[in-house]
């Protein structure tokens, strides 16, 4: 399943860049989780608590924290997600670089660019190494298969 997050302080966006992935995954057949983030405080928070996503479509210029700071936090607790920046601000390139961008989406959103970079991003999730996704305390973790050793059942607890 693939995990997405939108973190935008522009409401209309938000709806459009939604619309937009609904669109892409329907027809592509993905089944995905979507999560949506007015501010980027609360994706931080969503991070601190253990989740992660594996597509976030990111704005820079949101109230409170911006997004290169937002990315920075992420970036130190997962170095994994592709962080696709939705701005019409060009000013920060040298600043996004920081935070290795996966591509950046000029605003307003041109639908054929915003469906071949969503195409890639996927493509580009595929191709990772595959993961194990749980859920534990509400929260979804995932851990790389490759580190998996064995399951262990105690009880109605599974322990990877």
């Amino acid at each position: 399943m693939l995990r997405i997050a939108i973190c935008d302080d522009d409401v209309y966006l938000v709806a459009n860049i939604e619309e937009m992935l609904c669109q892409y995954l329907k027809k592509n057949l993905i089944e995905s989780d979507m999560e949506i983030f007015y501010d980027g405080i609360t994706l931080e928070k969503k991070y601190e608590c253990g989740e992660r996503f594996d597509i976030i479509y990111l704005d820079i210029e949101m109230g409170g924290k911006n997004g290169i700071e937002v990315a920075k936090f992420i970036r130190k607790l997962d170095r994994d997600v592709l962080l696709i920046y939705v701005s019409s601000y060009e000013t920060y390139f040298l600043q996004m670089f920081e935070v290795e961008p996966f591509r950046f989406i000029r605003k307003p959103i041109n639908a054929k660019d915003f469906e071949m970079i969503t195409n890639l991003a996927y493509e580009r999730t595929i191709e990772k190494d595959a993961y194990f996704e749980y859920k534990y305390n509400r929260t979804i973790g995932k851990v790389l298969i490759r580190r998996i050793i064995y399951f262990e059942s105690v009880g109605r607890t599974v322990i990877i």
